[in-house]
């Protein structure tokens, strides 16, 4: 099945960017994909239907991924990952209501999951609630601050420290933010290029390219 729920608004360049926009996003969330909120192995299914989906989704058939995230949902309602995916397809077709909806369940599930927190101050933000939306990216700034202080993170200590920076942007903190960037770039050069591209945008472009909209 063709994917409707995306046509002509999804494309590869896109949803990279969008993934980049929590550049690393993917890296701290592998590292609990096997487990459940409550820290219990996951219904392998679950983590069988997952997978096809985020294939079909890079092939832009978002229908198709939608049906196989729903059916990892339904194997397993403590698995997170499918309800982050589907936030993302629904952002990109600009269905904001559902996209905070699938953000949300993923917080409920994993509450320390800090990139979930900015993801859904972005579209709460978007939405028009900015009061709300800063409680959201401090949020996340708090759960990046306990995972770089935490040794056995060390493991992802570039993408927790990049995307505080990022949170800090979309807080406000713009100057503190780009600042923070160029200091991991000194200590993290073998990622420069992806630091300088954001180093590049202002908030406002930040934030579109999260939504899909830049």
């Amino acid at each position: 099945m063709r994917g409707s729920i995306c046509q002509n608004r999804i494309n590869m360049k896109m949803f990279f960017s969008l993934l980049i926009a929590f550049a690393i996003l993917i890296l701290p969330i592998l590292s609990v994909a096997q487990q459940s909120g409550e820290g219990k192995p996951i219904n392998p299914t679950a983590i069988e239907f997952n997978n096809k989906a985020v294939v079909l989704m890079t092939q832009d058939e978002c229908d198709s991924a939608l049906f196989y995230f729903d059916k990892a949902i339904e194997a397993d309602s403590n698995y997170m990952p499918p309800h982050s995916s589907k936030s993302k397809i629904y952002v990109i077709n600009g269905q904001y209501d559902l996209a905070l909806n699938e953000t949300e369940s993923a917080i409920k599930i994993k509450p320390d999951q800090a990139e979930a927190w900015a993801f859904a101050g972005v579209i709460i933000e978007f939405k028009g609630d900015t009061l709300k939306a800063k409680d959201y990216f401090k949020k996340s700034i708090e759960i990046f601050d306990a995972r770089i202080s935490n040794p056995d993170m060390s493991n992802f200590i570039f993408a927790n420290k990049f995307n505080r920076a990022i949170s800090l942007i979309l807080l406000g903190n713009e100057k503190e933010g780009k600042n923070e960037l160029n200091k991991i770039k000194e200590d993290f050069s073998e990622f420069s290029m992806i630091i300088d591209e954001y180093l590049k945008l202002s908030r406002q472009e930040i934030v579109q390219t999260i939504l899909g909209t830049k």
